[in-house]
């Protein structure tokens, strides 16, 4: 199978100077007209319609392990979870040049490589409501658009745990651009508004081809 994996390298990178993740898989656009379901409604459920006057909900525990290439599920069985690395510093995850601008969701997944159990502040901008799953666990959920790093973000503690976690982004979108920003910090000390970022976390968004 050695030649068939070449269409595929698997991207593993570190983050921006500023610790912000750059590789990612996205799905999307997912549509969806309804303003007031579109975060909380499953769009990914096989029991999903589009129409839905009472929409499958969102699960707080999200158990997906999407591999490039994939087709998604529910209302996205049509689209495919496609590799998306960020150049230069660019740390902003744009769904509006990468998938058109559409009353509709996306997600983001990706994962980091920690080389110890640690507790973070998850540090999070987005255009317009964003749901988190970390290690398939709902962390964050943000109904409001709130703009960008640094004048807006949103700080969320979690624990990354030793080894790979896994990172599931949700975006939805009204009207316009849309996108989001993320990456992990440390408070400088346990009193400090200081924020370090995390910036020798290890990301892949899928295993490397030779792990099996």
């Amino acid at each position: 199978s050695g030649m068939a994996n070449t269409a595929s390298i698997t991207i593993r990178s570190t983050v921006t100077n500023e610790g912000f993740i750059q590789n990612w898989l996205i799905l999307g656009p997912v549509l969806w007209e309804n303003n007031g379901t579109r975060l909380m409604a499953d769009q990914l459920s096989p029991r999903a319609e589009r129409e839905a006057r009472f929409p499958v909900q969102e699960t707080e525990l999200k158990q997906i392990a999407p591999k490039e290439g994939d087709f998604g599920t529910g209302l996205a069985k049509h689209l495919r979870w496609t590799l998306h690395s960020n150049q230069d510093q660019n740390r902003r995850i744009w769904f509006g040049d990468l998938l058109g601008d559409h009353q509709a969701v996306a997600y983001a997944y990706t994962r980091v490589q920690s080389d110890q159990d640690q507790n973070v502040t998850l540090q999070v901008s987005h255009d317009e409501s964003v749901i988190i799953w970390l290690n398939e666990e709902l962390v964050h959920l943000e109904t409001e658009y709130i703009g960008f790093y640094p004048d807006r973000i949103d700080e969320v503690e979690v624990e990354l745990k030793e080894g790979w976690n896994t990172l599931l982004v949700k975006i939805g979108n009204r009207d316009h651009g849309w996108g989001f920003e993320a990456r992990f910090a440390k408070k400088a000390s346990l009193f400090s508004e200081e924020y370090t970022p995390l910036t020798d976390l290890i990301v892949s968004p899928q295993p490397a081809a030779e792990s099996g």
